[in-house]
């Protein structure tokens, strides 16, 4: 773009010369990313483990993941990549979580940052109490 002035002077229109141009590039945000678990239960009991991973929407689109639990940013990968793996080991009682991605990718000097993915769910709950067992003559 560039713009140009134009000044009155005795009826007539004069013009400045044309401003230095400037560039504005237009480009959408990313993509939401996916996220998912394994093993995929729709519960946990204390003790059992878990991994979350991101992962681009688009093949082969590579950016930086952050990972939120309840909305707050619990961790982030490092440098540009496609996909991100977090464990989470020895799962403790009575943990209901919601977690998700956001992924940013570098353009033109700026980090865009997408919606937040879906989100997955982590419920942990004791396990049932041992039973007893008796007979009887």
């Amino acid at each position: 773009y560039t713009c140009v002035m134009l000044v009155q002077s005795s009826a007539r229109w004069l013009p400045s010369a044309l401003s230095r141009a400037i560039h504005i590039r237009v480009t959408e945000r990313p993509r939401p990313p996916i996220i998912y678990k394994t093993p995929d239960y729709p519960v946990y009991v204390p003790g059992e483990s878990v991994t979350l991973t991101c992962a681009s929407s688009r093949r082969g689109t590579a950016g930086t993941f952050q990972l939120r639990k309840d909305s707050n940013l619990l961790t982030s990968s490092t440098g540009s990549h496609t996909n991100f793996t977090h464990h989470i080991t020895d799962l403790r009682a009575d943990v209901d979580n919601t977690y998700t991605c956001v992924m940013l990718v570098h353009v033109s000097a700026r980090w865009l940052r997408s919606s937040p993915s879906p989100a997955v769910h982590i419920r942990v709950t004791e396990r049932p109490p041992q039973p007893t067992i008796s007979k009887t003559p």
